[in-house]
């Protein structure tokens, strides 16, 4: 039996969330954003849904989601690569 959860996660602005995902390697698997006013994202077996929430604050918000993978060091590169920024605490 497989088994998997998918958190729905709230997003400020469904375009900026997409593009920013997009340069993660992320992918829109779903409508358009201005379609369903939603957007699901896939990057191989990680799943991730938006609602859009425009008062939503990124940087205060309770939700959050773990994303595990084998190589946590090639994936932190690979985003470093892009520009992606980190905290570094």
């Amino acid at each position: 039996m497989v088994e998997f959860a998918v958190p729905i996660l709230p997003a400020k602005d469904l375009d900026a969330t997409l593009a920013f995902y997009e340069r993660l390697g992320f992918e829109n698997a779903g409508a358009p954003p201005s379609e369903w006013n939603y957007l699901i994202i896939r990057r191989g077996t990680v799943q991730l849904h938006f609602y859009a929430d425009p008062g939503v604050d990124p940087l205060t918000t309770a939700a959050g989601c773990y994303v595990f993978t084998d190589d946590a060091d090639a994936l932190h590169r690979d985003w470093n690569t892009i520009g992606i920024v980190t905290d570094p605490t």
